[in-house]
């Protein structure tokens, strides 16, 4: 889940449609949301093979004008590789893909810092985190931390200057999953 323009967008699977996804996976839908009511005001697919390599959808976020979704390819060349398609919420047919340099095979959340003058793309798998450099050319990988006291992050989000993760653990004393939300102040700041 992400907020911009004034709106929660939350990205989920759709059936695909053969052609073009022959033999692919599901498609991404993404919907735009009230973020008052949390009424569906609009959606809109990412089509995930489109005669080309397949993907696995993985997590949305933004950059303060663009939509950011993460994707994993499945199969063809780069299988493993992820992707950053950069979608315009005002024209969502214009979706643009950016290679993720060094990257995981598989991301549970990522959230978008906006800095000056450097701007970083943070990914979550499990309780690893990795950094990314984002510039308008390149996405490149610059650090990885396995982060304690934060285990299976499933949510991110960058607000201010705190950092919030969100998750759950395995509590051994009542033999059930607990959530929990975390606030960092990384070193950008």
């Amino acid at each position: 889940i992400t907020y911009l323009d004034n709106a929660l967008w939350i990205i989920t699977t759709a059936p695909s449609s053969c052609p073009p996804n022959c033999g692919g996976g599901d498609d991404a839908r993404v919907y735009k949301l009230d973020k008052d009511t949390g009424a569906e005001d609009s959606s809109f697919d990412i089509s995930n093979c489109n005669y080309g390599p397949c993907f696995d959808f993985t997590g949305i976020t933004n950059n303060g004008t663009k939509l950011l979704v993460g994707a994993s390819e499945t199969c063809g060349f780069q299988c493993g590789q992820m992707k950053i398609f950069e979608i315009d919420p005002n024209n969502t047919s214009q979706q643009d893909e950016k290679n993720v340099n060094g990257s995981p095979s598989a991301i549970d959340s990522m959230t978008f810092y906006d800095g000056t003058p450097t701007d970083y793309l943070y990914t979550f798998e499990g309780s690893m985190m990795r950094k990314f450099t984002y510039t308008n050319n390149d996405i490149d990988s610059s650090g990885q931390d396995a982060l304690s006291g934060a285990p299976d992050i499933q949510g991110s989000a960058y607000i201010g200057t705190n950092m919030y993760l969100a998750g759950y653990f395995y509590d051994m004393d009542s033999y059930a999953n607990k959530g929990y939300v975390r606030a960092t102040t990384l070193a950008e700041n």
